[in-house]
């Protein structure tokens, strides 16, 4: 809200603007339109279907609905380093926080040191049984997206994608 007020646009239009025209990205909604309606999918808790939902107004933090080969699409870009000023990435992926489990946080991308060096990338959750995972290793040029509708997607996200991707292990 503090972004339309500054820029006194709707943040449907900022995205536009911002994001989606310039890195040309596809099928990554804020806000329910004919399209989404359409397509979105149940999530799954103790392997029942969950209802379907859509947040009704953008919230930036949470709202965002789109699937893995538009959201890897927007990935992409972040790792070419395309859309935003240098300076912007380098505020990006350094770090402003640190939780107690000794995970960093840039702005808004977890920041993970590992032996490929440092890694960034984000996971997200619902209620309604979904979970999704975007890690990335610069220094490997190598990384992952997986979208789920399963609360266990979760099992598959971290352990399992990082040790056969990035580790090369079967």
């Amino acid at each position: 809200r503090v972004v339309e007020t500054i820029l006194d646009k709707k943040m449907e239009v900022i995205l536009q603007e911002e994001l989606l025209a310039p890195l040309r990205l596809k099928d990554i909604y804020f806000q329910v339109d004919s399209t989404l309606a359409q397509r979105v999918s149940n999530g799954h808790k103790r392997n029942e279907p969950t209802e379907k939902r859509i947040i009704p107004q953008p919230m930036v933090s949470f709202s965002m609905n789109t699937e893995a080969k538009a959201f890897s699409k927007f990935m992409l870009a972040l790792s070419n380093n395309k859309g935003l000023k240098p300076e912007t990435y380098a505020q990006l992926f350094t770090v402003n926080s640190t939780r107690s489990d000794g995970t960093h946080w840039g702005l808004g991308f977890r920041l993970e040191d590992t032996k490929y060096g440092r890694s960034y990338g984000h996971s997200g959750s619902t209620g309604k049984g979904f979970i999704s995972n975007y890690t990335y290793y610069p220094e490997l040029d190598m990384g992952f997206v997986v979208f789920t509708n399963s609360q266990l997607g979760g099992m598959l996200c971290l352990p399992i994608l990082t040790d056969f991707l990035i580790n090369g292990n079967q």
